[in-house]
């Protein structure tokens, strides 16, 4: 027998039919009147795969009786009620870390751009005024 898992959104199709070869999912969207739903069929559901732009309640997670785990995908937690979590020793999960090395990238994108001017240079071509001036000369970021 599969552990019932509760998505309480959608996610990536390759994540939820990796989901449901594991796991007995159940799509709360799905039903029309989820708080009945939950009020009937809570108690047996073990897990909860939710997303961070959704996250879980208090009132969701009090909802599970069964609840052991709360996976979320995506970055922070700001929207899972923790403290809900901890007082019933329910675990959390989530992708910490996943977007670090994608923000650091984007970091030295706008160094990039401010120190260079890429953004102002662009607007400066595009408005076609390299036929009539220079662009100024900008600062270099190597060696600083």
């Amino acid at each position: 027998m599969k552990n019932r898992i509760l998505m309480n959104g959608r996610l990536s199709p390759d994540l939820e039919a990796s989901l449901a070869e594991c796991y007995d999912l159940v799509e709360l969207w799905q039903h029309k009147d989820p708080v009945a739903f939950l009020a009937r069929e809570g108690a047996g559901i073990t897990g909860l795969a939710t997303s961070a732009p959704v996250g879980a309640s208090g009132e969701l997670i009090a909802s599970l009786p069964d609840l052991r785990v709360i996976s979320c995908r995506g970055v922070g937690l700001e929207k899972v009620d923790l403290a809900a979590a901890r007082a019933r020793g329910i675990q959390v999960s989530g992708t910490f870390g996943v977007l670090t090395d994608c923000v650091a990238d984007l970091a030295w994108g706008l160094i990039l751009d401010v120190a260079r001017e890429l953004s102002a240079a662009d607007r400066f071509v595009r408005a076609g005024h390299w036929r009539r001036e220079k662009y100024r000369l900008t600062t270099r970021v190597s060696g600083k």
